[in-house]
């Protein structure tokens, strides 16, 4: 149950937290999103009403070219879903484990953003031309309660690309939007259902440094600054990546009520730490509990991932004493935030596990199909639960190609998966004219202006 862009809650590489002054009051959440439980099922509480809804029938295909599967994304050991690399553009889902797919693709496909709570119960992000203006999109929401048999599409608005699209339950959802915000800067954006993706509201986040340019509900960061967002609060948390020396401390801005009050944090590196730089940070919550990893950097020399706590929503912080060294010949890095206590990231030719929050870790053996190079990449991972997993492979040699492999063992070892697309009738798409198509309004642009 994540979401269709890995990397969790967290914008990685494009922008978390202590001291300072406290909120006098802090509500805690009526409905806070549970970070990534992955054996949770939710059921779906509402039907859409349809007014005169266009069906989109097609006839059923016999013969279907195996899929370049390209990111992927399990709910369990075996139902998931993923995204090709080939055009046109599908999405695909498995009920086998990742060996056989059936083609779901709601119609056009534009690749935004896509999110299952479970097997049964889905959402999509795409991309729709305004009727008489082809030049101009917005995003619709489509929804699927049967298995993405059919979908049930309503226009969200003009919500910029580059979308992360979450659920808590059937009713309540967020979406993060991202945009450039000019040379070496990026733009953040929040928006929230309550009614199962059928409309949605812009979250009015008041930002700490206000930027008239891209208005008052806008979050305007520096590159390299990495962005969280869930209804209960914001946090920006600030790198080194753009200092001439490292801070020796990590430092983040957070609010729990959209901005209206912002609470400064600073929590000194310790010891041998402190001379290292901080070049990314991670994190997830599930209701007042969350844990914050954070990559520490000395090139070519040092790379090492520390670890906090959180028991109170994010007020306070408190360091793991497990800490997890990254080999310097690393190309990337993938991992992966499971939940609270199961974390898997790439260390070396292997991977490195901790089942108990990033107390201890579990080094598994190394294998060759971890090996990088300059031509292969390891361009995702995903684990769900201490023995199942997924890593897709990228390799140039001679043009891009993408591999699958599966681990029953905790990464042990793996297994190269040949995926098939089972013969399909693709799915019928049900356009809700109930909700107005949303006005068109210019596209802004960041044109000349930068910081």
């Amino acid at each position: 149950m994540r979401t269709f862009h890995k990397v969790l809650f967290v914008f990685g590489a494009v922008i978390l937290l202590l001291s300072g002054c406290v909120p006098a009051a802090k509500t805690p959440p009526s409905t806070l999103v549970p970070s990534i439980t992955s054996t949770q099922i939710f059921v779906p509480t509402f039907t859409p009403t349809l007014q005169s809804p266009a069906a989109i029938p097609s006839a059923t295909f016999t013969a279907v070219p195996p899929p370049e599967i390209s990111h992927l994304t399990m709910i369990d050991a075996l139902n998931g879903w993923a995204s090709t690399s080939d055009v046109p553009f599908r999405l695909l889902f498995t009920h086998d484990g990742g060996e056989t797919w059936k083609d779901i693709t709601p119609g056009e496909y534009e690749p935004e953003s896509a999110y299952f709570l479970n097997p049964q119960t889905g959402w999509v992000l795409k991309q729709i031309s305004f009727p008489g203006h082809p030049e101009s999109i917005y995003l619709g929401t489509l929804f699927t309660n049967d298995g993405a048999k059919s979908w049930t599409q309503y226009p969200t608005g003009q919500i910029w690309p580059n979308d992360t699209l979450h659920f808590s339950d059937p009713q309540h959802g967020w979406i993060v939007s991202s945009n450039s915000g000019g040379t070496q800067s990026a733009v953040f954006k929040m928006y929230q259902t309550i009614d199962g993706g059928r409309t949605w509201k812009t979250a009015k986040a008041i930002p700490p440094t206000p930027n008239p340019f891209w208005g008052p509900d806008a979050i305007f960061l520096q590159t390299g600054n990495d962005f969280y967002f869930d209804p209960d609060r914001i946090i920006i948390l600030h790198s080194d990546i753009n200092n001439i020396q490292p801070s020796g401390s990590l430092r983040f801005d957070i609010t729990f009520d959209l901005g209206r009050t912002w609470m400064k944090q600073s929590i000194p590196l310790q010891g041998t730490y402190s001379h290292l730089s901080v070049t990314n940070t991670q994190v997830i919550f599930n209701d007042e509990n969350g844990l914050l990893a954070v990559f520490l950097q000395d090139d070519p020399v040092y790379r090492k991932w520390i670890f906090y706590t959180t028991s109170d929503g994010g007020i306070t912080w408190k360091l793991i004493p497990g800490e997890l060294d990254i080999p310097i010949n690393d190309w990337s890095w993938p991992y992966q935030f499971a939940s609270l206590k199961d974390i898997y990231i790439t260390c070396g030719n292997a991977i490195c596990a901790s089942h108990d929050g990033a107390h201890t870790w579990q080094k598994m053996p190394q294998n060759e199909v971890l090996v990088q190079t300059n031509d292969r990449r390891l361009e995702s991972l995903d684990f769900v639960d201490a023995s199942h997993g997924w890593i897709v492979v990228s390799n140039f040699n001679p043009n891009l190609e993408y591999t699958l492999y599966r681990t029953t063992d905790g990464g042990a070892t793996w297994t190269q998966l040949h995926p098939t697309i089972l013969p399909y009738t693709p799915p019928i798409v049900h356009v809700d004219t109930t909700i107005p198509t949303p006005t068109l309004i210019p596209t802004q642009t960041p044109a000349n202006h930068s910081s």
